[in-house]
């Protein structure tokens, strides 16, 4: 297989350089954070190429596939990348690995220089300059806009979710992009076959658009892989390391209200919760968060008070007793559902549309209803309530037609899949399409 070379540095950069040799100088990239790298087609039945990164000289890790002869990688300021790939048959065997690119180093923009004194036939008070308009009071721009986190489930990036479903054999996963009820389009995401898994979608670079979380069954590596316009960014994958077979993801919200999704990893024998906050392409921090005791778990990561930032549900495994901590009061959980019953938490989001996220409750035989949020309060909805039946699947809650109130979307055995709109009535389940051989919706865990 040829080697490596850089074809787009950066975003938008049009840059074309190609990349010499491991054993020559060092690339070096300022101001940018990802590089676009192309190789020469493997020869022999070709199915894709895993993408293969090291950074700073560690042992390099599987960070993405791709299907094309091309794939971008990201990282931070001040690391150093090389890339390898090997191609795969549709077995996902994987032939041998190409010799390593050079070694990229991207580096924050130079430094710019401080601004000229100001021109003494410029006005002070008007913020402008004689023959020009001004921007404002001083000069200055407008600041760039924030994160904002994008619809769940949402991986075109126009506000309404969709559907991805994940064939559990060749680990291909097939997108329907949805306009309410209807399947607008239809096409591939992504391939990524067996140990890996694909545990959750959030935003997790606040781009708007839902990426994707990986985990290897068989070495507990998490590796997130960013969406693009409709597109898995092969060999963008943020390697967020390896943890053992007790830990679970137990869900992605945004705890710390930066517009970003983090991850929730879960050790529910020994109580605990650690929360990677997630900033762009790296993570920011790793915080630890105990439960009241070691016998509660974590249930539901909902932002039950609309300001931007997710609390913890908990459930006690004996009595399934519900509490809720919040972010700024660590350890402090308040009893939200002291006797529910039946009812087990399935999911949360913004049923009713007033801002707040409320939890999707289920019974055993099949009905279905939802407890609305205020705070450290919960209430029962007078007109969520509906039957699934055993013979359905519950897999998420999504807003798939832009209304604000969060949708919750189910299959059955025969591969039918339903979408249950959230209205001002009540639930209205309408037919959504019917998946053909193994698929199955990814969406939430599986109870």
């Amino acid at each position: 297989m040829a080697g490596l070379r850089a074809i787009a540095l950066g975003a938008g950069l049009g840059l074309i350089a190609a990349l010499p040799s491991a054993a020559q100088q060092q690339i070096d990239l300022f101001g940018v954070t990802s590089a676009t790298l192309e190789w020469s087609p493997a020869s022999g039945p070709v199915t894709g190429y895993y993408v293969v990164v090291a950074r700073n000289g560690g042992t390099p890790s599987l960070q993405g596939v791709a299907t094309q002869t091309r794939a971008t990688v990201a990282s931070s300021y001040g690391d150093v990348v090389t890339v390898q790939v090997a191609a795969f048959d549709t077995s996902g065997v994987a032939g041998p690995l190409s010799a390593p690119s050079s070694a990229i180093r991207f580096n924050a923009a130079p430094t710019t220089p401080p601004p000229a004194e100001p021109d003494p036939s410029t006005n002070p008070d008007d913020g402008s300059t004689p023959g020009g308009g001004g921007t404002g009071p001083g000069g200055s721009e407008t600041p760039p806009g924030e994160a904002l986190l994008g619809t769940r489930f949402d991986f075109s990036g126009d506000g309404i979710s969709d559907l991805l479903l994940r064939d559990p054999t060749s680990g291909a996963l097939v997108l329907w992009k949805m306009e309410g009820n209807q399947v607008a389009t239809s096409g591939s995401l992504a391939h990524l076959p067996l140990p890996w898994n694909l545990e959750e979608s959030g935003d997790f670079d606040g781009d708007g658009i839902a990426d994707l979380l990986w985990r290897n069954a068989s070495t507990g590596q998490l590796v997130v892989w960013l969406v693009r316009d409709g597109v898995a960014a092969a060999g963008s994958g943020l390697d967020l390391g390896a943890v053992t077979a007790d830990w679970t993801v137990a869900g992605r919200a945004d705890f710390d209200g930066d517009g970003r999704d983090d991850i929730a990893l879960a050790r529910p024998q020994r109580g605990t919760v650690d929360l990677l906050l997630m900033n762009g392409n790296a993570i920011a921090s790793r915080i630890t968060r105990n439960a009241p005791s070691d016998r509660w778990r974590v249930v539901a990561t909902p932002d039950s008070d609309g300001d931007g930032i997710a609390e913890l549900v908990w459930e006690n495994v004996d009595t399934h007793a519900l509490s809720i901590e919040h972010m700024s009061a660590p350890g402090q959980a308040t009893s939200l559902v002291a006797q529910p019953g039946a009812w087990r938490v399935v999911g949360s989001g913004d049923l009713d549309g007033d801002g707040r996220d409320d939890l999707l409750v289920r019974q055993a035989s099949g009905n279905v209803r939802v407890w609305l949020l205020d705070g450290d309060r919960a209430s029962t909805s007078p007109v969520f309530a509906a039957s699934a039946g055993n013979n359905w699947t519950y897999r998420g809650l999504g807003d798939f037609d832009g209304d604000g109130r969060a949708d919750s979307f189910w299959h059955d055995a025969s591969g039918v899949v339903e979408i249950w709109f959230a209205t001002e009535g009540g639930f209205e389940p309408a037919f959504a399409s019917k998946m053909t051989g193994d698929d199955v919706p990814a969406g939430d865990p599986v109870e």
